[in-house]
């Protein structure tokens, strides 16, 4: 509701303004009546455009007494400016009727129309700077997450490079004290073989076991 009220005000200080500068035509010469049209004008033009607000504000509210009272305001609002426009119209034709305009009415009119014509693009110049300022301000913020992104995968990367270049070495280490286990192995079977007292005492011990085994299989003797 309170965007409705802001509206309501701005519509009707475009109101009072329309209607002192209508109420102002008399005594004034044709070039100041001229530029009075050219203002009136502008602020009907604004006026439509709050309206158009204002309508679409009333269209989001609930049905209701409210609702109803709101759209009965906006009927009388766009009769008015349907009203302004008659007058600002009957305005200029009075100006040409006068024949005050005759030897500079079509170029002020031209130079009017060139000039709102200059407006609207700066108006529009200014709203695509804006945008484009909107863009570039989130362009900048992506790149600076961006950023900070590829700094913590660099870091990431690093620690991994340091776990990889550890399991490294540990490999190198481990593979080196296998072939050291290795040789050793190979040189202790060489000598073991080699040593008949070692021999003759793993032939004596599986000697012993064979006998138990076969002892403990034999048949016992009846008493």
């Amino acid at each position: 509701m309170d965007d409705i009220e802001d509206l309501e005000e701005q519509i009707e200080e475009y109101k009072e303004r329309i209607e002192d500068s209508l109420k102002d035509f008399d005594g004034t010469n044709a070039i100041d009546r001229l530029n009075k049209v050219k203002s009136i004008k502008q602020s009907i033009e604004n006026m439509s455009e709050n309206l158009k607000m204002y309508r679409q504000f009333i269209q989001r509210l609930s049905m209701g007494e409210s609702n109803s009272e709101l759209m009965q305001k906006h009927k009388d609002y766009v009769a008015l400016v349907a009203e302004y426009r008659k007058e600002v119209a009957l305005e200029k034709n009075k100006l040409k009727n006068e024949g005050e305009l005759l030897n500079y009415d079509e170029s002020l009119e031209d130079t009017m129309n060139i000039l709102d014509e200059q407006e609207q693009m700066i108006r529009e110049g200014l709203n695509i700077q804006a945008k484009s300022k909107s863009k570039l301000e989130a362009i900048k913020k992506r790149i600076a997450q961006t950023h900070d992104l590829t700094d913590a995968n660099l870091v990431e990367l690093e620690r991994q490079k340091e776990q990889i270049l550890r399991i490294n070495d540990n490999t190198q280490k481990l593979d080196s004290t296998m072939k050291r286990t290795q040789k050793y192995l190979k040189y202790f079977g060489k000598s073991f073989c080699r040593d008949p007292v070692t021999l003759t005492l793993v032939v004596l011990i599986v000697l012993s076991i064979a006998a138990v085994i076969v002892v403990q299989f034999m048949p016992k003797k009846e008493e």
